[in-house]
C-alpha cells in the first residue's frame, strides 16, 4: 500500500516539549514497516492546525489529487486538522474523492467513504478544535497568574535582560541598550522632536537590538510603554486588565511617564487641528497613490502652511520593510499638465484619444482574471497571517500592544486588497457585459465641470478622488486610474529643473 507520512507541530516550543517532528517521523516510519506499507513521500509543517493553507499540507493534497497514494499516515488526526467546518469538509472531500484513507498508529485506518468512520473522524476534528480553544484559555489563565505573581516571562523588553545564575526568573537592566530609553525621552520632551525624526537620528547611531532599522512605530511603543517605570500592564481580550508594579528596574520615573503622555496628547490634538485639516488641500489629496518603482504607498505632504508646497513621497514606514526607495515629487511638476489634459479630454473625442484608448478591451479579460486570482490568493495569505499572530502572541513572542498594532496593520492591508479586488471585478464586468465609448466617458467626467465652480479645495479634492481613486507615480509620469470605466490617464511629470525655471513666474497651462 502506497503511503504518505504527514507530521506537524504548531510552534518550535511544541517541538521542544516531546512532540517533535523527529519523534513523529520515527514512530510513523516504524509503524509503516510493521504494516508492510511503502512510504512514498514525507511532508511536514511547523504551523497551526487551524490553518488549511500550509506548504506541507498543500504538497500532500497535490499528490493525493495525482493519485500517487492510498493512505495518509499521521500520529494523530489532530496533526492533520484542527480546521473549521468548511475547511475540514474541503479536506475530507479531497481525500474521499481520490479514495485516500487516514491512518493512525493507535486507531488504525479511517475510511471516509464509510459513514461510521466519517462520523468518528468528524468527532475527532471537533474535539481537536475544542482542545485548541481550551488550550488557548489555559494559556491565558497561566499568563494572568504569572502576571499576578510578578513572574518574569517572555522576551525581555528593549533595555532589559534576564538575570543569570538565579533560581527565579528576574529582569535586570541591559547596559548595552538601556541608553536608548532616556535618549528617546530627552529628544521627545526637551528637543520636541517627532517620532519619525527620532527614528532617523537613532538610525544614524545604530540598528535596533534585533538588527533592523528604527522606525516611528518602535519609538511610539517605547514612549507608550509602562515597562520603563517598572510597571507591567496587560489588557486581555476578555476586558480584564492586570497591572503589576516593581517588575522591571525603572529607566524612567512614573512622573516622567505621565509627562510624556501629556505631551503626546497635546501634540495629537495640535496635529488633528493644524495638520489633519490644513488651510489648503491639493486636488489629488484623496487619490490613493502607489510608487511605480517599489510598489508601496505614497503620501502627500504639505511642506508649509502659509505658502503650500506639496510633495509626494514615502513615509518613514518604508524602513520597516527594508525598502530604500527615494521617490519624491513636487506636485508643481505635473499639476499644470493635469488641468490641461482634463480640459482637452472634455473638448472633443479626437483630443481625448491622445490620452485614452477606446479600442475593444476584451483581450484584457484573461489578464484581469489572473490579477483577481493572484489578489485573492494574497488576500487569503494576509488573513492567515492575522490568524497566526494570535498563536505567536499566546506563545509570548510579543506583547498585547504589539499584537494590536500588527493586527491593525494587517486589517489595513486586507481592506486595501479587498478594494483592489472589487475594483478589478468591476472593471472585468464592464468589459464583459458592455462596450464603452466617448459618450460614456463624457457622462462619467461631467462631474469635472463642478471643479470649475465656486467650491473650496477640500470639495474639489473629494470630487477628484471620486473620479480617480487610484494612481501610480513614476519619476516621469503619473497614471490615474478609474474604477468605474476601464481607462487610465497618463499625466507627464516634468524634470526637477522645471521647478527652478518657474519658481518666480506662472507655469504654462495654469
Amino acid at each position: 500500500m502506497r503511503v504518505a507520512i504527514y507530521i506537524r507541530v504548531s510552534t518550535k516550543m511544541q517541538q521542544e516539549k516531546g512532540y517533535s517532528l523527529e519523534a513523529q517521523k520515527v514512530e510513523l516510519n516504524r509503524y509503516a514497516r510493521e504494516q508492510g506499507w511503502n512510504v512514498v513521500r514525507e511532508f511536514q509543517d511547523i504551523d497551526s492546525g487551524a490553518k488549511r493553507d500550509k506548504d506541507g499540507l498543500n504538497a500532500l493534497l497535490d499528490i493525493v489529487e495525482d493519485g500517487l497514494i492510498e493512505v495518509v499516515l499521521v500520529i494523530d488526526q489532530d496533526r492533520l486538522s484542527r480546521l473549521d467546518t468548511i475547511n475540514w469538509e474541503y479536506l475530507k472531500s479531497t481525500l474521499r474523492e481520490n479514495s485516500v484513507k487516514i491512518a493512525e498508529p493507535r486507531s488504525g485506518i479511517t475510511d471516509l467513504d464509510n459513514e461510521d468512520d466519517e462520523f468518528i473522524s468528524d468527532i475527532k476534528n471537533l474535539i481537536a478544535r475544542r482542545e485548541r480553544k481550551s488550550m488557548t484559555r489555559r494559556m491565558i489563565r497561566g499568563k494572568k497568574q504569572r502576571l499576578r505573581e510578578q513572574s518574569a516571562y517572555g522576551k525581555p523588553p528593549l533595555g532589559y535582560k534576564y538575570k543569570k545564575d538565579t533560581d527565579k526568573k528576574e529582569y535586570e537592566i541591559d547596559d548595552k541598550w538601556a541608553w536608548v530609553i532616556p535618549k528617546i525621552d530627552s529628544w521627545y520632551m526637551n528637543d520636541k522632536l517627532g517620532m519619525s525624526i527620532i527614528a532617523e537620528k537613532l538610525n544614524e547611531i545604530s540598528v535596533t537590538n534585533t538588527g533592523n532599522r528604527w522606525h516611528e512605530n518602535t519609538i511610539q511603543r517605547i514612549i507608550n510603554s509602562t515597562n520603563y517605570h517598572g510597571t507591567r500592564l496587560y489588557k486581555f481580550r476578555d476586558g480584564e486588565e492586570i497591572e503589576v508594579k516593581g517588575v522591571f528596574p525603572p529607566l524612567r520615573t512614573e512622573e516622567e511617564y505621565r509627562a510624556i503622555q501629556a505631551e503626546k496628547t497635546k501634540r495629537h490634538y495640535r496635529y488633528k487641528v493644524d495638520i489633519r485639516r490644513p488651510k489648503s488641500a491639493h486636488i489629488i489629496r484623496r487619490v490613493h497613490l502607489t510608487c511605480g518603482v517599489c510598489g508601496r504607498k505614497l503620501t502627500l505632504y504639505n511642506k508649509t502652511s502659509s505658502a503650500p508646497a506639496y510633495y509626494i513621497k514615502h513615509s518613514t514606514k518604508k524602513w520597516a520593510h527594508g525598502i530604500d526607495c527615494k521617490m519624491s515629487v513636487n506636485t508643481r511638476r505635473f499639476e499644470h499638465h493635469l488641468k490641461r489634459i482634463l480640459k482637452e479630454v472634455l473638448q472633443s473625442e479626437e483630443q481625448a484619444k491622445k490620452y485614452i484608448d477606446f479600442d475593444d478591451k476584451t483581450s484584457q479579460i484573461p489578464i484581469i482574471e489572473k490579477d483577481i486570482t493572484r489578489a485573492t490568493s494574497s488576500l487569503n495569505e494576509i488573513r492567515q497571517r492575522k490568524s497566526k499572530m494570535i498563536d505567536l502572541y499566546l506563545d509570548d513572542y510579543f506583547t498585547k500592544e504589539v499584537l494590536d498594532e500588527k493586527q491593525l496593520e494587517i486589517d489595513r492591508e486586507i481592506k486595501q486588497m479587498e478594494e483592489m479586488i472589487a475594483a478589478k471585478q468591476k472593471q472585468l464586468n464592464l468589459i464583459q457585459h458592455s462596450s464603452w465609448d466617448y459618450e460614456m466617458l463624457m457622462n462619467y467626467l461631467e462631474i469635472t465641470e463642478e471643479l470649475e465652480v465656486n467650491l473650496d479645495e477640500f470639495q474639489k479634492a473629494h470630487i477628484f478622488g471620486e473620479l480617480f481613486p487610484e494612481g501610480v507615480l513614476y519619476e516621469d509620469r503619473l497614471v490615474l486610474k478609474s474604477q468605474s470605466l476601464p481607462f487610465e490617464i497618463t499625466v507627464p511629470v516634468e524634470n526637477r529643473e522645471f521647478i527652478y525655471k518657474y519658481r518666480y513666474e506662472k507655469p504654462p497651462y495654469s
